[in-house]
């Protein structure tokens, strides 16, 4: 049965829903679609890695949050910023299958949410989003809604003004101008499931409204040091106003939906610093940019699976090392081996590389980011199984990887 059939026989299913009815099983919905589910006029996201829907509907799903260690975490962080005089709050926008819960395209109870057991270290957005602040062919929040948000979050932060205060001052500053061909990430061809035809056309450039401010804004991105400008593939951010309502300055942990809020931010801060910081806590980045404020983002599906670390002074998170290797053959009785190493800021490494053959130490190393060696392999016979091994460094996670070559 092709996508399509199965999805008009979800909605024909809910239109003669009995008592009785057996629990959708969402697996099995869901096995043939890649990201993107068509819903009742928008569209959804599906077999992420956070399993949105699943997570708030599916009554078999099982949650991967420790909530105990979570807040331990939170209050960690709390209390790490407020030994520096900055202010902090975690905030998470509503997932879009929560705020538009009635254009699914199957009947839902009330959504089970991680929010509502963290309410005491996680304040929910939903009190200031609705179903208008979506766009039909995207994930997020749209750029006006960034406004908004913006707008609660320093009334929460800062209470000597109303968040109407903070959106009039916000708004005094910005241009909202409209688009009408707008392609959101459900329309990429990583994440569309229905194929080409009349249903792609249909959702593949939509109107929405973006956020111009009217000051000028100065790209800083060039003075950030190396070890800040990224965090895996994502790029930092760093941005200046001169002629912001205040001189201070702001950093921004966040997802994908953090850059809905930067054009706001940037009307009210001096500077913003946005930062794609997977959960990990980086010491090194607030002492380097001493902000006043520090607001972390998150959008609700990814608070499924957080790391969780215990931020203090004397603690290091160990953070992920990318290795791989360049080359891994025989040639001429000799083994040879090329790999490179960089840490997930895509800096070198500095540890101590260790290369096996069928589990015996061959050679090892102190590296930075490249790593040689060449080794006879005359009298071996079968199947060597080459491993690396990268060690020794307290700030780096310890990683392992091998492959297998037939003689």
């Amino acid at each position: 049965m092709s996508i399509l059939s199965k999805l008009k026989n979800l909605f024909h299913r809910n239109e003669e829903k009995d008592i009785d009815d057996e629990p959708l099983d969402f697996i099995e919905l869901f096995k043939d679609l890649k990201h993107t589910l068509v819903g009742k006029d928008t569209l959804f996201l599906v077999n992420d890695n956070n399993n949105e829907i699943r997570q708030h509907y599916d009554s078999t799903y099982e949650g991967r949050v420790d909530y105990d260690l979570f807040r331990k975490s939170i209050q960690s962080k709390k209390k790490f910023f407020k030994r520096r005089d900055m202010a902090y709050g975690l905030y998470a926008i509503p997932d879009k299958s929560v705020t538009l819960q009635d254009q699914l395209p199957f009947d839902t109870d009330k959504p089970v949410r991680h929010v509502d057991n963290l309410g005491d270290v996680v304040s929910d957005l939903s009190v200031v989003i609705d179903s208008d602040d979506y766009d039909i062919n995207d994930t997020h929040i749209n750029r006006k809604s960034g406004v908004k948000v913006a707008a609660y979050i320093l009334s929460d932060l800062h209470e000597n003004r109303s968040y109407e205060e903070y959106l009039r001052l916000l708004m005094s500053k910005l241009d909202i101008v409209s688009i009408d061909d707008y392609k959101g990430d459900l329309l990429s061809t990583r994440n569309w499931s229905y194929g080409e035809g009349e249903l792609k056309e249909k959702y593949l450039k939509v109107p929405t409204e973006k956020v111009k401010i009217t000051d000028n804004i100065v790209n800083a991105s060039e003075s950030i040091p190396d070890e800040f400008k990224w965090f895996s593939n994502r790029a930092s951010v760093y941005c200046k106003n001169e002629n912001s309502y205040t001189n201070k300055k702001l950093l921004l942990l966040n997802d994908s939906s953090g850059h809905r809020i930067i054009p706001a931010c940037l009307t009210y801060y001096r500077e913003v610093f946005s930062y794609w910081d997977h959960w990990y806590f980086n010491k090194d980045l607030v002492e380097w940019f001493k902000p006043n404020d520090v607001i972390e983002l998150r959008t609700e599906r990814f608070l499924d699976n957080p790391l969780c670390p215990i931020v203090d002074e004397q603690s290091i998170m160990p953070i992920q090392v990318i290795g791989k290797f360049t080359r891994c053959s025989v040639e001429d009785n000799y083994l040879k081996v090329d790999a490179h190493f960089e840490d997930i800021h895509h800096m070198p490494v500095d540890c101590d590389c260790i290369l096996l053959i069928n589990s015996q130490v061959i050679d090892t190393k102190h590296v930075q980011n490249e790593y040689s060696c060449r080794h006879n392999v005359e009298i071996y016979d079968g199947v060597l199984k080459v491993k690396i091994i990268l060690q020794g460094n307290p700030r780096l996670k310890t990683i392992a990887f091998s492959k297998q070559i037939e003689l």
